[in-house]
């Protein structure tokens, strides 16, 4: 079963973010605005701490918020990680959860960069 899981979720390795953010609409951008970035920032490394202080509720919510965040901005791979680990989580499936929250956060972490640069090309300079 743990193998299932595992196969279910995404694999980000060719996506490429600078494609999918030049799609988003200025709208979105105009009203999320130098915000974005911080919030998903945040919300990443709140999740982590969440889960390392047993607080699955608020990991819960915070995947949540993170997956809103990253269909904002095209962000697919970070939008299904993110509500896979929460289907996990909802399961029971902990040892999935915490291998998968890293792989989340390294993909963030290759995110947040090209959200930066659209930000700053926007004149919104997250």
């Amino acid at each position: 079963m743990m193998t299932d899981i595992k196969a279910a979720l995404p694999d980000p390795k060719e996506f490429d973010y600078r494609a999918a953010i030049r799609i988003v609409s200025g709208d979105v951008f105009q009203l999320l605005g130098k915000n974005a970035y911080p919030l998903i920032e945040w919300c990443v490394n709140d999740a982590l701490t969440a889960r390392h202080e047993g607080s699955l509720d608020r990991l819960s919510k915070r995947l949540g918020f993170l997956s809103i965040m990253a269909s904002y901005f095209g962000a697919s791979p970070i939008e299904k990680m993110s509500h896979q680990i929460d289907v996990l989580l909802t399961n029971g499936n902990y040892q999935v959860v915490d291998d998968q929250l890293s792989n989340l956060q390294s993909e963030v972490e290759r995110f947040l960069p090209v959200l930066r640069e659209r930000l700053s090309a926007a004149g919104l300079h997250g």
